[in-house]
């Protein structure tokens, strides 16, 4: 029995163990049983690093029951194969065997993509500024608008998980201060784009035909 989960009973934590096994369960709620051996359980910080958080326990193993329609987050990290590591968040609940005896295992919680999100948006970000050619086309300067919306998004994603955040990663400080930065570029770009398409001179002077920006502007 997993003694030293009692007293987390209903506590969000995060965790990392190995694959042991797997398989796909086809009934009331399609599910993937995944068999987690010697899962370490830490006491969340959003202010720290998974490896710099307290360990509650460290486990022989633990099932762990995704719900299918989530299995493709993790897929986007995990190998699901022998031994390969895995990691996930959720709640320390209590359950009973078939066989009437009681246990404490981790229900998990959907995997978050946001840092995912962000250093693919960081990426293209990067991709396209570093080429002097697309600083001033109607191509980069919709991106850079549409990369500030979505920039929002995840910064409301941020705050919306609390103490909930996942810190294998980065830590809420490392997200905030990341996501204000790229805001800051794309307002920069965009600034400077507007200000070269709205005068004459400076249109000639970087090739662009008309103030494109007047279409995307309410």
């Amino acid at each position: 029995m997993r003694k030293k989960l009692e007293p987390y009973l209903n506590t969000y934590v995060l965790c990392k163990g190995w694959i042991k096994n797997w398989e796909d369960i086809n009934e009331k709620q399609p599910q993937r049983r995944v068999y987690v051996t010697h899962p370490t359980i830490r006491k969340p910080n959003k202010n720290l690093l998974y490896k710099e958080l307290p360990i509650i326990s460290t486990e022989h193993h633990l099932n762990l029951f995704i719900n299918k329609k989530d299995v493709g987050n993790y897929e986007l990290e995990t190998t699901f194969e022998n031994y390969s590591p895995i990691e996930f968040s959720g709640f320390i609940k209590g359950y009973v065997r078939s066989n009437g005896s009681s246990d404490y295992g981790i229900y998990p919680t959907k995997r978050s993509l946001l840092h995912l999100k962000l250093n693919a948006l960081g990426d293209i970000f990067y991709y396209l500024a570093k080429d002097p050619d697309n600083c001033f086309n109607e191509d980069f300067y919709r991106f850079t608008r549409s990369a500030k919306r979505k920039l929002i998004k995840l910064l409301e994603e941020l705050e919306a998980a609390g103490n909930q955040l996942p810190t294998f990663h980065y830590t809420y400080q490392w997200y905030k201060t990341d996501i204000e930065g790229w805001m800051s570029a794309a307002d920069t770009c965009i600034k400077h784009i507007e200000t070269a398409c709205s005068n004459r001179s400076l249109r000639r002077a970087n090739k662009i035909k008309e103030d494109f920006t007047k279409r995307y502007r309410c």
